[in-house]
């Protein structure tokens, strides 16, 4: 009767070391990669974002006048807020077409972006101009984004009436568009109209029920009307909606 077989033997007692050893290398660079995605420098360009940009720059580069590429190039470098170089790849795109309607509005964006209200509002017009001269205005993108982003600056510059006629523009060409109805209700509430305020949060949040921020200004509107317990449900809503919404709970906090 032969002896009990020991379980370690040298061969896989070598195995397991591996084994071990391979699970740690595994365990650091795992540590190791999601401490450096915390920890990444600020303003720093994901690799997805950039491998994009460089394959668009490469299209570009081999065929000069390729507008498509050079136009995705422009929206490439403002999602990574290289707005100088992307003003300068807009300034080329006009050589070709001074009629490009979109070109003006990223354009707008770049200056929106950079903080320059005067210019940007100037080049939304100059987009929603030329975007109207062509067939199907109402479903051109460079008009709605001009439309959308001149109201919110207006919005900020409290000119009220001039924000309202963007957004306003923008839910009549588009009957279920919750952003432009959600903005008319904002607008509404700073002016002070609170039933308006509530007819448009109301429509906002019919066509895109989990809309907390529209919630959270149907509560606004409710609490200013004096309306405690519809202020309540609707930032009820918008938690619901939004767990951490911290607006709505330090609202809804207040009132109960």
């Amino acid at each position: 009767m032969g002896g009990k077989q020991e379980f370690w033997t040298e061969a896989r007692l070598k195995k397991g070391i591996i084994a071990f050893a391979i699970g740690i290398v595994i365990i650091i660079v795992a540590t190791f990669g999601w401490w450096y995605w915390l920890n990444k420098p600020e303003g720093s360009t994901p690799p997805v974002l950039q491998r994009a940009i460089d394959e668009a720059e490469a299209k570009v580069k081999k065929n000069p006048s390729d507008l498509d590429a050079r136009t995705l190039l422009v929206q490439l470098l403002i999602q990574d807020k290289q707005y100088d170089d992307a003003m300068i790849e807009c300034k080329i795109l006009l050589k070709s077409d001074k009629e490009n309607e979109l070109v003006y509005a990223l354009m707008g964006v770049i200056e929106d972006e950079e903080g320059n209200d005067k210019a940007a509002i100037k080049n939304y017009q100059k987009a929603i101009d030329l975007g109207e001269k062509k067939k199907m205005s109402q479903l051109n993108p460079a008009i709605v984004e001009s439309r959308f982003r001149m109201g919110k600056i207006f919005l900020d510059q409290k000119k009220y009436d001039n924000a309202l006629l963007q957004f306003q523009l923008l839910a009549d060409q588009n009957a279920m568009d919750a952003d432009s109805r959600y903005f008319l209700g904002l607008t509404f509430l700073k002016m002070g109209a609170y039933d308006k305020a509530i007819e448009w949060e109301e429509a906002a949040t019919r066509y895109v029920p989990d809309y907390y921020e529209a919630f959270y200004v149907l509560g606004q509107a409710y609490e200013k009307k004096g309306n405690k317990q519809k202020a309540i449900a609707a930032y009820e809503q918008a938690l619901k909606a939004k767990s951490d919404y911290e607006e709505a709970q330090d609202a809804l906090d207040k009132l109960k």
